[in-house]
């Protein structure tokens, strides 16, 4: 690329994104352009487009869109961890973002995150609304933004060497949550060092997908939102690091509300779905939910910081799981 280094990859998976994918390339495009003039960094960047097996024309377009500086890569439908994981072994730059495909960004996006990057030094550049000390060390990004609203992988800039060192990875076959792990591991593996420096305002458009994960109607793969959540005590508990009670117990908080988004799922499943449900499933993914709440309560006091709605719906689930299936579904119905 013009025989120059190449300074920011940008990471997106692509899947079913015939509709969106042209105006979200458009507005990396129109970031970096603006990020190379302010710098006079010409060729520095590359895009990197994965595209997981789509079917619906997305495939096609992801080649038509494909240049110079825009790479293409075809897999088959593994996911969308999947999916940045092989971005990040094909990416050049010193830094790695990902952009999600059906989502753009503002023409400042890039540099500010740029200009964050490079001064810090940090693992990650994030962008966050909010006040946020100017940097914080790995155990401390896990207590006061991980667990709190920061669980997701866009509108940060990373510090490619760092993920490297580090060995970090997304989790496959995780639909839900596995933004969240990777933050995890990298954040337990820079320990008490600085992992994130943090920039305002947040000027990445998201786009609220009423057809994303936990929807729709209740499915197997919802069962990650359990999943992943069990998985972070682990790594907390498993790190030799001493959280804060504080820590535990706003994990137990997220733990209970995870159960009962789940169990909510199962209550608003229409008459036509129930008669085709896999009743075994539905059953175990129950016991799981009472599971994790029963141990969400021993890991800390989630319970006391619930909303009234939610100690209500945790304390109707445990005193009759059928009885919260007919009232909670009817409700919301």
């Amino acid at each position: 690329m013009n025989g120059q280094s190449i300074e920011i990859s940008i990471i997106i998976p692509v899947y079913q994104a015939i509709e969106s994918l042209e105006k979200c390339v458009s507005s990396v495009r129109e970031a970096l352009s603006y990020w190379e003039e302010v710098n006079n960094l010409h060729g520095a960047s590359q895009i990197i487009l994965v595209d997981d097996g789509s079917s619906d024309g997305s495939s096609d377009l992801c080649d038509r869109l494909s240049g110079e500086t825009l790479i293409v890569v075809h897999t088959k439908n593994f996911g969308v961890s999947h999916a940045r994981n092989v971005g990040m072994k094909r990416a050049e730059g010193r830094y790695i973002s990902f952009v999600d495909s059906d989502d753009t960004v503002q023409k400042e996006y890039i540099q500010k995150l740029f200009e964050t990057a490079k001064s810090s030094n940090a693992p990650i550049a994030d962008m966050m609304e909010g006040n946020f000390e100017s940097a914080l060390s790995g155990y401390d990004y896990i207590e006061k933004a991980i667990l709190y609203r920061d669980t997701h992988v866009w509108g940060k800039f990373f510090l490619a060497e760092a993920v490297k060192t580090a060995g970090v990875k997304f989790k496959e076959g995780l639909t839900i949550g596995e933004d969240m792990l990777f933050l995890t591991e990298l954040a337990l593996k820079t320990g008490d060092a600085t992992i994130a420096a943090f920039v305002t305002p947040v000027l990445y458009d998201y786009l609220d997908n009423d057809q994303g994960a936990m929807k729709k109607s209740f499915k197997e793969s919802y069962l990650d939102q359990l999943t992943c959540w069990r998985e972070a005590e682990k790594l907390l508990k498993g790190s030799g690091h001493k959280f804060s009670t504080v820590a535990y117990d706003r994990l137990s908080e997220i733990q209970m509300m995870s159960a009962m988004l789940v169990a909510g799922k199962i209550a608003c499943m229409d008459d036509a779905s129930k008669e085709s449900a896999d009743r075994d499933l539905i059953n175990m993914a129950l016991i799981s939910c009472r599971e994790m709440i029963d141990s969400a309560e021993r890991l800390g006091k989630g319970f006391g910081r619930l909303s009234a709605g939610y100690k209500l719906k945790v304390l109707l689930f445990k005193i009759s799981r059928r009885a919260y299936l007919g009232f909670y579904g009817k409700w919301k119905r």
